[in-house]
């Protein structure tokens, strides 16, 4: 568990290639996603426990999306906990098991990612319960608000602290240590609506990006996505 800045935190597993975050705000504690599997969560809650909290102070989760990374602890985390669960609805039904995630068509992606799309399968979580079901301006928190981001997937979401200019935004991209690039093709059915989330998240003037996939942009995030944004149209 470490500390980003006042009242946020992250957990990184996988070195950083896999970051939950957690917002103390005056409703509770609000994690922002649950992991790929019930092994995180109980480091989440051994972290909260040494840092003098424990699970009753979890009040609320936010998936950014229902893909398994983000959705595989879940059903355990609401086992252990009495956490409320808040989802986009248009993600809801995969969390709740209804449906599955949605694929790209092999035909629609190029190079080694059409190559690799045999291998690069969704994988699905246990169903698992929706409190409730947001939309794009909820609030969550009393602090933060519902930005939809969609592209990676039709209820891609993130939650905007706006006082202080961080953006928790799932998988808008991902961060390597050579720079930014897109969601992975494989797993984003609508690529150019995910790059029309990346200009919209851009235009947010956002200070900090928190990302699932790779290191916290702590500075200057809107400046980075145009940039890379940018280099996308040239190329």
């Amino acid at each position: 568990m470490r500390r980003i800045m006042d009242n946020v935190f992250t957990f990184p597993f996988f070195m950083g290639f896999l970051n939950l975050y957690l917002i103390d705000t005056p409703e509770g504690m609000v994690l922002i996603d649950a992991g790929v599997n019930r092994s995180q969560i109980d480091q989440v809650l051994e972290s909260l426990t040494q840092s003098g909290r424990n699970a009753r102070d979890l009040k609320h989760v936010f998936i950014t999306h229902a893909h398994y990374d983000h959705t595989g602890g879940l059903a355990y985390l609401q086992q252990v906990t009495d956490i409320q669960t808040h989802v986009h609805q248009n993600d809801a039904p995969i969390v709740r098991g209804e449906t599955q995630a949605m694929m790209p068509r092999p035909e629609d992606l190029k190079g080694l990612w059409r190559v690799l799309s045999p291998a690069m399968k969704a994988n699905t979580s246990a169903p698992a319960r929706v409190d409730r079901e947001v939309k794009g301006g909820d609030r969550l928190g009393g602090i933060l608000e519902v930005i939809e981001l969609p592209g990676h997937s039709a209820g891609h979401s993130a939650l905007w602290w706006a006082e202080k200019r961080i953006l928790f935004a799932g998988d808008l991209v991902i961060r390597l240590p050579w720079g930014l690039m897109t969601p992975i093709p494989n797993y984003t059915p609508d690529m150019p609506e995910a790059l029309r989330s990346i200009r919209k998240a851009a235009d947010l003037d956002v200070e900090t990006l928190c990302i699932c996939h790779g290191q916290v942009i702590q500075k200057d995030a809107s400046a980075q996505l145009n940039t890379f944004l940018n280099s996308k149209v040239k190329g």
